[in-house]
């Protein structure tokens, strides 16, 4: 299961990324978390779902991949800083 979101968030067509150290909101607010469907091990991330998101948290980073481009960009608006994503622009 790891290794299927894990493909969707590294290179599906609606994805973004960032620092999590450079934000003071409740980033998970919304979210569903993952953990019973991925047992912690060593080589897993942290992951949270909501309707339109699906986000993996590794460390002081996370990445998200959205259902539609509506949904990445108010998530990116509601999560303000330094997204990947603005560089590319």
């Amino acid at each position: 299961m790891d290794l299927v979101l894990l493909e969707n968030i590294e290179a599906g067509e609606r994805t973004d990324c960032r620092r999590v150290n450079d934000y003071d909101g409740d980033l998970l607010a919304g979210f569903t978390p993952l953990d019973r469907l991925l047992p912690p091990q060593p080589w897993t991330a942290v992951w949270h779902a909501s309707r339109d998101i699906l986000l993996k948290r590794h460390g002081d980073f996370f990445m998200i991949s959205a259902r539609t481009d509506e949904a990445l960009a108010e998530f990116r608006v509601a999560h303000p800083g330094e997204w990947l994503g603005d560089r590319a622009e």
